[in-house]
C-alpha cells in the first residue's frame, strides 16, 4: 500500500509539473505575440542612439582638425548668437494688472 501511495503522489506531482510548463509556456507564447504585433518604435526612440553617433563623429572631427573644444565651441556658439535677429520685448497694451504684484 505504501509503494501505491508513493506512485500516485509521484505521478500527481510530475503530471502538475508538466502542467505547469504547458501553461507557462501558452502564456509566454500570447506575451510574444502581442509584442510582435506591436510596432517596436513605439516604445523605444531611436533619436538618442542617432544623436550620440553624430556626436561621436563631431568629436571625431574635432580631433582631426586639431583645434581645442573649447574654441570650436565658442566658435559654434558666437556663430548661432550672431545668426539670430534680435528681439525686442514691447509691452501688451492689453495687459491686465496683476493684483498680487505690488506684493
Amino acid at each position: 500500500m505504501g509503494k501505491l501511495i508513493i506512485g500516485a503522489a509521484t505521478g500527481l506531482g510530475a503530471s502538475v509539473m508538466v502542467g505547469y510548463v504547458v501553461w507557462a509556456l501558452r502564456g509566454a507564447s500570447l506575451l510574444l505575440g502581442a509584442l510582435s504585433a506591436m510596432p517596436m518604435w513605439r516604445c523605444f526612440d531611436p533619436l538618442p542612439v542617432l544623436i550620440g553617433k553624430d556626436k561621436k563623429r563631431e568629436e571625431d572631427d574635432k580631433k582631426k582638425s586639431g583645434e581645442p573644444e573649447s574654441e570650436v565651441e565658442e566658435l559654434r556658439v558666437r556663430d548661432l548668437l550672431e545668426s539670430q535677429k534680435p528681439v525686442k520685448a514691447q509691452p501688451s497694451p492689453n495687459r491686465r494688472k496683476n493684483p498680487y504684484e505690488a506684493l
